[in-house]
């Protein structure tokens, strides 16, 4: 052997390189040379050792009863510092399992769920990444046999208990030693041997639905895991409670021999059922001591008996019941209605008593109604005699027109005021002289003309007109609808336009309306109202103008936010330089020519040099 390989030696030249690497190791190459000079250049593969034979095998080689989701691990390394190992995962059924992962970085693998009683066969190859491969021994273990779910248990209600309620969900305890996932079939009902009522169920709570008081009722419960492995249950069984009659009505509203009660008003009361049963009620009401029934299957805890007589005593009584049957008797209330009061004495009379040069045509008015709100009839006493005659009895409204009357003529009128109860009130005698001149009014004036939006504080001035039919002069007044008016002011030839100004010191709305007379003091009904604003939140806008290199911009200032016709615009420039920085006054719709300039400028053109900003705020 040795004089072969000599003879070897003699036939070429061996020069062994050695090449640094960028790590801690060296590669070498082999550089031969043969009898012929050819060089040829070989890596020496056997300097390099391969990684160490995988180990440890966790499941232990042969195992049995192993868990059916477990990660397989195993301990690997190489004998070379430095070199990565990687692995492929070889695992299956098989006796030689296929390959399921390559260049496997971490020495743990999870296969997914495995099946039951069932033999697995794995393998882990290594690999150091310089051509070094080493082959695992094939390992094997057994999983564990299925087992069937836990048995139902620690039902609720507990079995045999009684006076159980019947509106209850029943419970137990499931499971399964293994993890599966678990389904129930349920079995319910008043036979030892419930029927099934639910199969598949996944949760361990159950409604049987509102059951019967005083019952015996049976209970199974199955289980299956999704292997179809299945536990019976035992037959468990609970007594329901006896049914409560409902509560006694109480809380009576009105109290208890109350006194003085309204006869416009509700009845109502407290009911309800210890066993939460739905509730109805039988009503009784009425004069009788014993009162009559009114109602029956009334859901309602309050009852409207219709408007009452005054001064009378009531009777009631609320019987409730379940729907059971159970019933319970009401106690017998009482009340007594307050006494009727009259209605009021009719006043605000137009014409103002005692006044003069009214129309002969006028229309009579006057302030009605009843403190106890009961319709109310109105007779009417009207003529020229100081005890005027009645001319009207019934009437249901409170104005009366009785017709043309004499000129310069002293009328004298009363109102008297009855209720449907027969409760009256005898009004004052009221009396006004008609004109000495057979006037017409004028007409009604035209609707004020002027701003609809303003400031506090600040006068503005409104005009009207009329035309009287007889063209006498007319006098206006104008309601500011503040608590002031102009005061009769004139008088002006008919058909003239008026002036009148005002100022209103408090923010609000206000609605302003003008009235005229002739020189006969006829006087013509109110026109049409204009409605104002005095802005009660004032809230300045603010719009940002940027200019760079141009000339002015056209600002066309819209109505403000406060509604206003006219606003204050306030420029404030923000530049070194500035042109116009006053306070304008203008109208909604006006244009404005904004300049102003930082850098270089010139106010006798229309334009600016460098960035040009303007801010702008409308008030």
């Amino acid at each position: 052997m040795k004089r072969k390989i000599l003879g070897m030696l003699t036939c070429m030249l061996f020069i062994i390189s050695v090449f640094p690497t960028s790590g801690n190791s060296n590669i070498f190459f082999l550089q031969e040379k043969d009898s012929n000079e050819k060089t040829s250049l070989s890596l020496l593969n056997f300097l390099n050792d391969p990684p160490y034979v995988p180990s440890n095998p966790d499941p232990i080689n042969n195992s049995i009863d192993i868990n059916l989701t477990i990660n397989i691990s195993w301990t690997g390394d190489d004998p070379d510092p430095g070199d990565k190992v990687t692995y492929n995962v070889f695992f299956g059924k098989q006796e030689n399992p296929p390959n399921v992962a390559n260049t496997w970085e971490d020495e743990t693998y999870n296969p997914g769920k495995l099946e039951y009683n069932t033999q697995y066969y794995w393998r882990i190859d290594a690999y150091d990444g310089n051509h070094g491969v080493t082959e695992g021994p094939i390992w094997t273990f057994y999983t564990t046999d299925n087992q069937p779910p836990y048995q139902p248990n620690y039902p609720d209600p507990e079995n045999n208990s009684i006076d159980v309620n019947t509106n209850i969900n029943i419970s137990w305890t499931g499971g399964d030693p293994d993890g599966d996932p678990v389904e129930y079939d349920i079995y319910f009902g008043t036979d030892p041997n419930p029927p099934n009522v639910a199969t598949n169920y996944t949760n361990t709570t159950y409604y049987p639905n509102r059951l019967d008081y005083n019952t015996q009722y049976y209970w199974r419960i199955d289980a299956w895991d999704d292997y179809g492995y299945s536990t019976t249950g035992y037959i468990w069984s609970y007594t329901t409670r006896d049914d409560n009659p409902p509560n006694i009505p109480n809380n009576p509203d009105p109290e208890n021999n109350s006194i003085d009660v309204n006869t416009n008003i509700n009845i109502s009361w407290t009911g309800g059922d210890p066993d939460g049963d739905p509730v109805e009620y039988d009503i009784y009401f009425g004069t009788d001591p014993n009162p009559p029934n009114v109602a029956t299957n009334y859901t309602n805890t309050t009852y409207y008996p219709n408007r009452l007589d005054y001064n009378t005593q009531y009777y009631w009584r609320i019987d409730a019941w379940d729907d059971y049957g159970y019933s319970t008797t009401g106690y017998i209330w009482s009340y007594t209605t307050k006494d009727d009061n009259p209605p009021n004495i009719p006043s605000n009379p137009y014409p103002v008593n005692e006044s003069t040069n009214i129309n002969t045509n006028v229309e009579l008015s006057w302030t009605g109604g009843d403190p106890d709100g009961d319709p109310v009839e109105y007779d009417v006493y009207f003529g020229t005699d100081p005890n005027p005659p009645n001319v009207e009895i019934g009437y249901l409204t409170t104005t009366y027109v009785p017709g043309t009357l004499e000129l310069d003529t002293w009328y004298y009128w009363r109102i008297d005021a009855r209720d449907d109860y027969g409760y009256t009130s005898t009004g004052h005698i009221w009396k006004f002289r008609t004109t000495i001149y057979d006037s017409n009014p004028p007409n009604k004036p035209n609707k004020p003309v002027g701003p609809k939006n303003g400031k506090p504080g600040i006068s503005y001035t409104y005009t009207s007109n009329a035309t009287d039919p007889d063209l006498d002069q007319i006098f206006y007044m104008f309601d500011w609808d503040d608590g002031t008016d102009s005061g009769w002011i004139g008088p002006y030839p008919s058909g003239e336009n008026v002036e009148a100004s005002h100022v209103w010191n408090t923010r609000g709305s206000y609605s302003i309306k003008v009235k005229a007379k002739d020189e006969y003091d006829v006087e013509s009904v109110w026109s049409d109202p204009l409605p104002i604003s005095m802005p009660k939140n004032k809230q300045d806008t603010t719009l940002g103008i940027i200019l760079a290199f141009g000339f002015g911009v056209d600002v066309k200032i819209a109505q403000s936010e406060t509604g206003e016709d006219n606003v204050d615009l306030k420029v404030l420039n923000k530049p070194l330089y500035i042109w116009k920085s006053e306070i304008h006054t203008i109208s909604s719709g006006e244009v404005v020519r904004l300049f102003s300039a930082k850098g270089f400028f010139s106010p006798l053109l229309p334009f600016c040099f460098g960035t040009c900003q303007k801010w702008i705020i409308i008030s």
